[in-house]
């Protein structure tokens, strides 16, 4: 005769077992996963950091390059600019890669994020053929934690880096907002000269929750 409660308790058991086990990883994951991996080539980041490092790409706008967008010297020259500038800046940091001819490679580093930025952004000169970096190095920062974490970004890709800062360039955002709410700050970078022009004005951030 067969016994009914022990079947009962073999079924709930089979089905306790379908539910706890895991589903198998998506196509889609696996993918992001590879992706994440071939981007952070260059970096000696904790695995799963979320990758928002210079994402938006290279600036079509050179006089309004906003949140992880750069240009490098060599398209600067090749449109003859005279100046470029970072815009919307509200605590975000400016790096800039000078060449022998003092034109400039500029980025855009989000603000907490400039340690693995300026790891990057030195990779991505470096991968542009070399010397973009001849005449030193500028940095633009509203905190010293970001200059920190930036020279540390610097270095973790040339360990020499530091020697080649020709110009620490502070902003007092903390009282820019405090004196002109709503305002955003934008570095005027002119070819020849490592001091950034610094001005503020009325705008609105593009960054994730209005920073």
């Amino acid at each position: 005769m067969v016994n009914v409660k022990s079947l009962l308790f073999a079924a709930s058991a089979l089905l306790s077992g379908i539910a706890a086990a895991p589903f198998p990883s998506s196509g889609l994951e696996a993918h992001a996963t590879d992706t994440v991996a071939v981007e952070s080539r260059h970096l000696n980041a904790p695995h799963g950091l979320e990758r928002r490092t210079l994402a938006r790409g290279q600036t079509t706008t050179p006089m309004d390059m906003r949140e992880n967008q750069w240009i490098y010297g060599s398209s600067v020259k090749r449109q003859n600019l005279d100046a470029i500038a970072i815009t919307d800046l509200s605590g975000c940091t400016v790096l800039v890669f000078w060449d022998k001819d003092w034109w400039p490679s500029a980025f855009h580093l989000l603000c907490g994020n400039e340690e693995a930025d300026a790891q990057e952004a030195y990779s991505r000169i470096d991968e542009m053929g070399g010397g973009l970096d001849d005449n030193g190095i500028s940095i633009a920062y509203s905190h010293q934690q970001y200059l920190d974490a930036t020279i540390r970004g610097l270095k973790a890709y040339n360990p020499d880096a530091e020697r080649k800062i020709i110009n620490r360039q502070f902003y007092d955002w903390a009282n820019i907002k405090s004196l002109r709410p709503g305002n955003r700050v934008t570095m005027t970078i002119h070819r020849g000269s490592n001091v950034l022009q610094q001005t503020d004005a009325p705008g609105t951030s593009n960054q994730p929750g209005g920073k």
